[in-house]
């Protein structure tokens, strides 16, 4: 079937107002080109006549003061006086004088020098100055064509290239050109001066961008739409914002939502077993827990994790089994144990939760002492949770389908490392629920947004790889923010970091 081709009334015109805003520069090109190419010949031949008058006794520049008083004073018409003085032989100095009186009395110098020898000097100089002036015409006309040329052939030649991939910047009507199709636009959040189409979110987004380039600015805006729209039109989405600034937590947050910081009088009731349902997640969690940052050091951070589950059983065992609650405070009284009072106490577990001893059962090897040190550099936040035990577990925030509430983790850059660890154990877990819930029917019936907020200040989280490959049928989307590449390759490693990076 024949179609007659349609015409859009509105590209056509924006094609052809850049079509000639384009031709429109080349030729204020050409012509700057040509002139600076005229005036440039003009004062160099100026120059070179004025070196036959100081020839004559004259001072360096009279005749090219002639010329600006004959024909750019003369033109405007002012009563001009020319402040700068030549020095003639005869030691006459014209200073102060009318632009008039200068060029006459430098006539009639000339007039009287060798018995007027060079009366003719002045006429033959202007005449010889116009000739050139019209050589120099041709030639930089000459020059502004051919500037013309040289630029429409090297654009002709960048027209005909090709895009083949990777990324590139559309305008607002490219980009809804191709992803109008996407999502109702109801729906979309407006960043900028674009709409990002609701389908188009759990595609996940990554924003690299150095330090004041606009990243924070670019993810509030966002953040923003999210929570605009989800008062406006009930949509059921909930936002998990990892906040480093505390930018997002003092514009977003409201009464009512979540915010886990503990030096923050606001912040939820917490306890580190609250995660923990089943003896699974011993070891589960002790490993979120001690993402290995080095492959190097694996070992050590290994063994670290094995020690800490070990103390883990024992809580376990010894009280929560029994029914008793485990409180923040038990985990770190136990890890500020000294080693031997330690190695004593996990002895008495059953025969098979004693593996990891071997690791600190040498207690005044220097393996042993490495291995406490990392324990208490990974679990040092446990002082800071005492006192903040409550029935709070963000494993059921995300499982809990009626959940409306948003989620603020502060982490001020302050105390960042110390809470780093953390940090990344409670995200490690929420996404990872995300991936153990049930796959949605309809996309559109419920959201789990997490904004992290400088990716690359958090430890390798093992969940983040299959949260970017499999989360969008759960309805869980991800957008992250980070300085550049090179420090999450650094974390991750090359392969695991093209994966992810793959997937945003």
């Amino acid at each position: 079937m024949n179609r007659k081709p349609f015409i859009d009334g509105s590209s056509f015109h924006e094609g052809f107002s850049v079509w000639l805003t384009m031709w429109l520069r080349l030729l204020l090109g050409s012509l700057l080109f040509s002139l600076i190419i005229y005036v440039v010949a003009i004062c160099l031949y100026v120059s070179h006549i004025d070196k036959e008058f100081e020839k004559v006794g004259l001072t360096k520049g009279s005749f090219r003061q002639y010329l600006i008083n004959r024909y750019v004073y003369g033109s405007i018409g002012l009563n001009i006086k020319i402040r700068k003085a030549f020095k003639v032989n005869e030691n006459k100095r014209l200073r102060g004088r009318n632009w008039r009186r200068f060029n006459q009395e430098l006539e009639e110098y000339l007039l009287r020098v060798n018995g007027g020898k060079y009366s003719d000097m002045i006429p033959n100089s202007v005449s010889k100055v116009k000739k050139f002036g019209i050589v120099c015409g041709i030639i930089s006309v000459c020059c502004s064509v051919l500037y013309i040329v040289l630029f429409s052939v090297l654009g002709g030649r960048l027209r005909r290239e090709e895009f083949v991939r990777g990324a590139r910047v559309l305008s607002g009507r490219e980009f809804w050109a191709g992803v109008g199709r996407v999502g109702k636009r109801r729906l979309g959040v407006r960043v900028g001066g674009v709409v990002f189409p609701r389908g188009l979110e759990l595609m996940h987004v990554m924003c690299y961008g150095t330090t004041g380039s606009g990243k924070s600015n670019l993810t509030g805006q966002w953040i923003e739409g999210v929570m605009g729209r989800k008062g406006r039109l009930g949509v059921l989405d909930r936002l998990v914002i990892y906040d480093v600034k505390g930018e997002f937590t003092a514009k977003f947050y409201r009464e009512g939502d979540v915010l886990f910081y503990p030096f923050d009088e606001r912040s939820v009731g917490w306890s580190f077993f609250n995660e923990i349902w089943d003896y699974a997640d011993l070891e589960i969690y002790s490993k979120k827990l001690f993402a290995v940052p080095d492959r190097r050091n694996e070992y050590w951070y290994n063994a670290a994790k094995d020690v800490f589950r070990m103390i883990l059983v024992y809580l376990w065992l010894t009280k929560a089994r029994r029914g008793e609650r485990v409180r923040n405070g038990d985990i770190a009284d136990f890890v500020s144990l000294p080693l031997q009072q330690l190695v004593a106490i996990l002895g008495q577990l059953p025969r098979q939760e004693q593996a990891a001893l071997k690791h600190i059962n040498r207690m005044d090897s220097n393996q042993a002492a490495n291995i406490i040190s990392i324990l208490v550099e990974r679990t040092s936040f446990f002082k800071y949770l005492v006192g903040m035990d409550g029935d709070f577990s963000f494993r059921w925030f995300v499982r809990d389908r009626g959940e409306e509430r948003n989620m603020f983790l502060l982490n001020l850059s302050k105390y960042s490392t110390l809470f780093r660890p953390i940090m990344s154990f409670v995200i490690d877990v929420m996404i990872a629920e995300v991936l153990s819930r049930g796959d949605l029917e309809y996309l559109d019936s419920e959201r789990v947004f997490f904004v992290i907020d400088e990716l690359n200040s958090l430890f390798l989280m093992e969940s983040l790889i299959d949260f970017v490959t499999q989360a969008r049928i759960k309805g869980g989307a991800l957008w992250a923010t980070a300085q550049g590449p090179f420090k999450l390759m650094e974390i991750y490693g090359r392969e695991l970091f093209y994966t992810i990076d793959n997937n945003f």
